[in-house]
């Protein structure tokens, strides 16, 4: 995104108000934030831009979102304790979903962001190619909400 085009600081398009939104802080400091996006008129925001994926139908789109907007960093706390900011929203977000009756989500995913969670087990459902999206190669992918909290609770 070019910074230009949002000179309040705030980035924000019409699926925010279909959305929830989360933030993680640490010593009082928001270092991530990100957003779960509800299909609207049964389509979510990434089937819905000129880069848009085609999405198979068998997504359970009453019980789906779309997870978007992670934006986050891994740092180093006092205690040399790695933080991986990323990984927490990611976890609260997924259970907060499952309490609210969700059962997947879709996610554009950046590619290298992808490989790395891939690598580390995660249970993605290929749903096409990768491709570019929003100036990234990105891989359209599904997760369950029961496998992944059980990858979570797998966790040392």
């Amino acid at each position: 995104l070019d910074p230009a085009d949002y000179p309040d600081g705030v980035e924000i398009d019409a699926f925010d108000s279909v959305a929830a939104h989360f933030s993680g802080k640490y010593k009082g400091k928001v270092v991530g934030t990100s957003r779960l996006v509800f299909p609207v008129r049964g389509r979510f925001l990434m089937e819905t831009s000129e880069e848009a994926f085609e999405l198979p139908e068998w997504i359970p789109r009453a019980s789906s979102a779309e997870s978007s907007r992670l934006i986050a960093r891994s740092f180093t706390d006092d205690e040399g304790q790695n933080i991986r900011q990323s990984l927490l929203l990611l976890e609260a977000s997924c259970r907060w979903s499952a309490r609210q009756g969700l059962t997947h989500w879709v996610v554009a995913s950046e590619k290298r962001f992808h490989d790395w969670l891939l690598a580390k087990g995660w249970p993605f459902i290929p749903l096409g190619e990768p491709k570019m999206y929003h100036g990234n190669i990105t891989v359209p992918v599904s997760l369950e909400l029961t496998s992944l909290i059980a990858w979570f609770d797998s966790r040392p």
